[in-house]
């Protein structure tokens, strides 16, 4: 247990400080907030965030991006499609690039559905590093 604690203006409820060692005595105008261990390492790797309205933590919302961004932060955006294609015609085979095409695939899908951008995307199988290796040890001879 590392005793997690948000430091807020008691009158703004703006968040100034999260951490596990804090001031003693603690200025008037702070407030301590004691947090789970859950709740700190939440706050620090960015899956929570501070309400300052409501004085209350609150899940940080899952970005909203475009299909072509998905593909871009998941390691399938640019010329690596093609690159799968071309190894599938070159007769690359494996469960990866099998699981990659599903997925490019999916999200095609999605997005003819609904071009908008979206925070429901799913999740890339495997890496395009991880795939192109299972492809290209299919052709080895």
């Amino acid at each position: 247990m590392n005793n997690w604690h948000l430091l807020y203006n008691t009158t703004t409820g703006q968040s100034v400080s999260i951490g596990t060692v804090i001031a003693d005595p603690l200025p008037e105008h702070l407030t301590a907030l004691s947090l789970t261990d859950a709740e700190g390492e939440g706050l620090q790797n960015g899956l929570l965030k501070w309400d300052e309205e409501t004085r209350t933590l609150v899940p940080t919302p899952a970005p909203t991006l475009t299909a072509e961004e998905h593909l871009d932060a998941v390691g399938l955006g640019g010329n690596r499609q093609p690159t799968l294609l071309y190894l599938r015609q070159a007769g690359a085979v494996g469960a990866k690039l099998d699981a990659t095409e599903a997925f490019l695939n999916q999200v095609l899908a999605m997005f003819a559905a609904d071009p908008a951008p979206r925070s429901d995307w799913p999740a890339a199988p495997h890496s395009f590093e991880q795939v192109v290796a299972e492809a290209v040890s299919s052709l080895a001879p």
